[in-house]
């Protein structure tokens, strides 16, 4: 026995508008709920009839550009049916663009709601893109703040990039540089290291270069690849390369305190939090 050819969620006999996807499957639709759902067959059912039979009564195919996969989810939203877990994000972004086309703002505003759970925030990028292009502020910035832990200058993100509307594109990047210039800007503040300005071994001023500036280097260049700065908030950084060393090049020959002292580390550690807690974290 051949398959039937309907979506078993859509084969009552009475619904008389049969919608057909790109890849064959029908799709029996109640008149009432493709007008009060959506603009495009809103004015479609409402022209004239081309014999007598009511509009609710005549049974007739439409056939549409989408695949099932995606005018399956697309109907059983507007027809308050429970759908399947998505599976890809381009699924979902296909079922938005056959929302927006045939004007189905109730559908939109159910992926909407949608879109800001666990596993969409996974992948914080093409979330962010799909904000951006309908303009959904509120998403773009939990997107954009969940992006801080991606190096989204990457080979790999450069497509998803290419997507995002050009203003939205810009703030994004804006967001990202501005953690690293402005965590720069702050940690060296009045010209001192990390708020450091004497050696506690001998007192003396401690200048420009040495392992602290060096170190101070690294972080802000690792912010530039990841404003979340993870590495700097749970203390990797202690394990990085160059932790070692003589914070300051003057004073008596005794003077042996490195920047692994714990005085330092400590201060390092204050500065970093309190910097890393001004900078913005959102578009």
């Amino acid at each position: 026995m051949a398959p039937s050819p309907y979506d078993l969620a859509f084969a009552e006999d009475d619904a008389k508008i049969i919608l057909q996807s790109s890849d064959d499957t029908l799709y029996r639709m109640h008149p009432f709920t493709l007008r009060t759902t959506s603009g495009f067959f809103r004015a479609m059912l409402t022209l004239p009839q081309h014999d007598s039979t009511p509009a609710d009564d005549h049974e007739e195919r439409i056939t549409l550009d989408e695949p099932s996969k995606v005018l399956g989810p697309l109907l059983r939203i507007i027809s308050g049916f429970r759908i399947q877990i998505w599976e890809s994000y381009d699924q979902v972004e296909g079922v938005m663009a056959a929302a927006e086309k045939y004007d189905m703002e109730g559908a939109l505003s159910i992926i909407r709601s949608a879109i800001t759970s666990p596993s969409f925030l996974e992948q914080p990028l093409k979330l962010y893109g799909i904000a951006a292009r309908y303009g959904w502020e509120e998403e773009a910035e939990l997107a954009s703040k969940r992006s801080l832990a991606l190096s989204i200058y990457d080979a790999e993100y450069v497509l998803i990039l290419e997507r995002i509307p050009s203003v939205y594109l810009l703030r994004l990047l804006r967001l990202h540089r501005g953690r690293s210039i402005e965590f720069e800007k702050l940690a060296s503040k009045d010209g001192k290291l990390f708020g450091i300005s004497s050696c506690i071994g001998c007192a003396c001023r401690i200048t420009s270069g040495g392992p602290l500036l060096a170190l101070f280097k690294s972080m802000v260049t690792y912010l530039d690849r990841r404003p979340a700065g993870d590495d700097l908030l749970n203390g990797q950084w202690k394990k990085w390369p160059g932790m070692q060393g003589k914070v300051c090049s003057g004073g008596t020959n005794t003077c042996s305190l490195g920047i692994e002292h714990p005085y330092y580390t400590g201060r390092i550690t204050t500065s970093i939090e309190a910097t890393m807690g001004l900078l913005i974290s959102t578009i």
